[in-house]
Order: structure tokens, then sequence, then C-alpha cells
């Protein structure tokens, strides 16, 4: 699971981003674990705490969502994430996982985040499991399995009826709404007892929370 939560105390996290460099930024893997060190950092800056772990799986994936939609590789895609666009990430990271706008009309909000058919059918398909799930498992009571149940057919009709208004190209959506999901795949996943379903979740948790992070312009 991703965790991610305001800072509480200081910690020497760019001394970290020296230490990746010296792994050799010049390998994929390298790379990738250099710029989300950096990310990390950026973000403790702006009073919110990422591990290097997960800010690697939200850059590897949104790098694989530049990769798909421009048509070219990932290696061309990740030359687009400078210390700049490093930088505005973060700007949008934190600013997103600030609220899930609770209360707020779906269909009222700013589709500010897009994600692909595909992308979006996976998180549908997620959300279909955790509702199934939710019905299974014996750790819910009845009023919270019924809270469980209303929330995630809700999603599901919100997804499917913002999935059917993209006629063409990714699927705009409010951040919220991916916010939302991310938090119950992340909570199914902890609640149930099927070790490959709760991985599956916690992917599509990250895949949820990239997508709600605006494109960078």
């Amino acid at each position: 699971m991703i965790r991610i939560w305001p800072r509480t105390s200081t910690q020497p996290v760019h001394d970290a981003v020296g230490k990746a460099r010296d792994r050799g930024e010049g390998e994929p893997g390298g790379w990738l674990r250099q710029a989300a060190t950096r990310l990390a950092a950026l973000a403790d800056d702006r009073g919110m705490t990422i591990s290097v772990a997960a800010a690697e799986s939200l850059l590897r994936e949104r790098l694989s969502r530049i990769a798909d939609r421009l048509g070219i590789s990932w290696h061309q895609a990740q030359r687009s994430f400078d210390v700049s666009a490093l930088d505005a990430f973060a700007d949008r990271l934190v600013a997103t996982f600030a609220t899930e706008e609770p209360g707020g009309d779906l269909f009222s909000l700013p589709r500010t985040a897009q994600i692909s058919v595909s992308g979006l059918g996976r998180l549908i398909a997620g959300l279909a499991e955790s509702l199934l799930a939710c019905e299974r498992t014996a750790a819910l009571e009845d009023d919270e399995r019924a809270a469980r149940r209303l929330e995630i057919t809700e999603l599901l009709s919100v997804a499917g009826l913002m999935q059917s208004e993209s006629s063409q190209g990714d699927v705009s959506a409010p951040p919220a709404m991916f916010l939302r999901i991310a938090r119950i795949f992340t909570t199914v996943a902890d609640l149930t007892d099927q070790p490959e379903l709760a991985n599956t979740l916690r992917r599509d948790a990250i895949r949820a929370r990239t997508a709600a992070v605006p494109e960078m312009n």
C-alpha cells in the first residue's frame, strides 16, 4: 500500500538523492529510483511524506501512460521528466492528495484528470471485485457493509457514465473520483483474505492515484 501522510518530522531525504545518483543514473532502473527519490524529497519540502517506493510506482505508472498516449518508448517518455517537470509533478501530487472532495457531487466537479479507456476499465473491474469482497467478508458490520455497498455502486455508476460520455480518446473525470476509488481499493485490500486480490487492488489503487494527478501542460 502506498502510504502518504502529512510530514511530522524532518528527514534527511535530500541526502538520498546523491546516493541514488551514485547508483548509476544512466540505467533505466537507476534513473527511476533517482527520480523517485527526488520526487519524495520535493513532496517532503511541501509538507507531505511519501516513500521512495511509492514515488517510484507513481512515476512508473505516469511514464507508461505518457508513452502509450504519445506512441513513444518508455525511455523517450522519461526525458520529459527533467527537474522542472518533477517539481511541477510534486506540486500537482500534493494538491491532488489534499482532498477527495467529501460530499461533493462528482458530476459537478471539474474533470481535470484523465485516464485511458482500458485503464478505467480496470478500475471498474476492481470496483466490482471490491463490491463482491465486501459482501463476502466477515470483517464488516452490517451497517458498514451497507455503506460500502452504496459508495461502491455509486462509483461504478459514475465511472460508467463518464466513460460513456467520452466518445474518443481518454476519459476525463474529477480527480476526486479516482481518489475515492483508490481509497476503496486499499481498504478492501486490507480486509480481504485473498492475497492475489489484495495485490491486484493495491496495484490498481496506484493506477487510480496516478490518474488523479492532472496532466502537466
